[in-house]
């Protein structure tokens, strides 16, 4: 708590999103991934370990595609919500880059984006002088992000 001015952990920054996972067991090669793997991933795997099935509106996938070399997400969406349903910012987060619009009644919508690998602590936000197309192509995804959470997408 308190990285990036923050006193909680509900922000788009690195230190609030990412959370370590461990998995081990049979059949499972040792080794560490960086996929980008998600909460929702938990529930299909556990299912297809069990033998069981799960329902196709589940948004998760079986992390057993990773061990065996099926393609995976590049990409993912982030969102926050306050006490009373109000959306704080909504962004994606891709292996290289992450967008983020922060919402607000009181100001005008704050845009950030980060180069995850040569700015890794998210500390110099490009925004302001990013490429035109950059700018274009994230939240291009960021628009997909949400077009998929409300009509589904394969």
């Amino acid at each position: 708590m308190g990285n990036h001015r923050a006193a909680a952990k509900n922000t788009s920054y690195e230190e609030d999103i990412k959370v370590p996972l461990v998995i081990r067991g049979p059949n499972i090669p040792v080794s560490v991934r960086t996929e980008m793997v998600l909460n929702i991933d938990l529930a299909p795997t556990i299912a297809t370990w069990a033998g069981a099935t799960y329902p196709t509106f589940v948004d998760g996938k079986p992390m057993q595609g990773l061990w065996s070399g099926l393609a995976w997400r590049k990409v993912i969406g982030l969102e926050s919500y306050d006490q009373v349903g109000v959306q704080r910012y909504s962004g994606v987060r891709t292996l290289s880059w992450k967008y983020v619009e922060w919402y607000s009644t009181l100001r005008p919508t704050e845009y950030e984006i980060y180069n995850l690998v040569s700015d890794p602590y998210e500390e110099k936000n490009i925004y302001a002088t990013a490429d035109p197309t950059l700018v274009s192509n994230l939240r291009a995804l960021l628009l997909r992000q949400k077009a998929c959470q409300s009509v589904g997408c394969p």
